[in-house]
């Protein structure tokens, strides 16, 4: 696949990603990551897996085996790029918490089953391993729920510099105001989008009937053509 990419689409893009069906990506972040670095540049980062408690200080053989066999791609693609290329993984402690990994679902594994207001969960870039679809939407729900509340907080404080602006307009020129009588902002007037928005990671539900015996549920924060019906 990586062939393939270079092959025939090397010149199209600045970078390609592969990832595994069980990591969430935060395209945002990761694009904001990436503007920092020069896609020329040789660069290999990330963090090395540490391996379970059972498999430390051991090679990983199996009781009457006499072979060793890897079967983790991303171990073999690292030893590809030190061989042929010639760098080896940058590692930091940063990597570690940009790049999270947990694979074990018990103790502090959980972490994707409990509270994702943490730290944690807000700094990383990808979170990995996800093993359960339905945890899979959970996250994303969560981020997209706090990507709406950081919206609502933007539109309210940009509200009150215009407010501010359009004081300090009238009180030094006299002049029209800068927002339109007639079609005030009001951030109390109900028509503003961010009020019917969700304000917790809890989705917010209302039954509208448009006929007579027929509900559709549509989320509080969701665009009509988005409706379940």
């Amino acid at each position: 696949m990586l062939k393939y990419m270079h092959d025939h689409h090397i010149d199209e893009y600045e970078w390609f990603m592969r990832a595994d069906d069980d990591v969430y990506v935060r395209n945002d972040k990761l694009v904001g990551l990436l503007r920092s670095l020069n896609s020329s540049d040789d660069i290999h980062l990330g963090q090395a897996g540490t391996g379970s408690k059972e498999e430390r200080g051991k090679l990983h053989l199996l009781p009457g085996d006499n072979y060793l066999l890897t079967s983790w791609n991303d171990i073999e693609l690292g030893r590809c790029i030190q061989r042929y290329v010639g760098i080896s993984c940058t590692w930091s402690y940063e990597m570690q918490t940009l790049f999270f990994h947990r694979y074990t679902e018990k103790g502090t594994g959980a972490i994707f089953y409990g509270d994702l207001n943490t730290k944690t969960i807000d700094d990383a870039i990808t979170l990995h391993a996800l093993k359960d679809p339905a945890y899979m939407y959970r996250l994303h729900s969560h981020f997209m729920n706090k990507r709406i509340q950081d919206l609502q907080h933007k539109a309210v404080k940009l509200n009150r510099v215009l407010r501010t602006m359009d004081q300090l307009v009238q009180k030094n020129g006299n002049r029209p105001s800068l927002q339109k009588k007639k079609k005030k902002t009001s951030f109390q007037d109900k028509r503003n989008f961010h009020h019917q928005l969700a304000s917790d990671n809890t989705e917010k539900w209302t039954c509208l009937l448009r006929k007579p015996q027929r509900c559709t549920l549509m989320p509080a924060y969701s665009h009509p053509r988005g409706m379940l019906h």
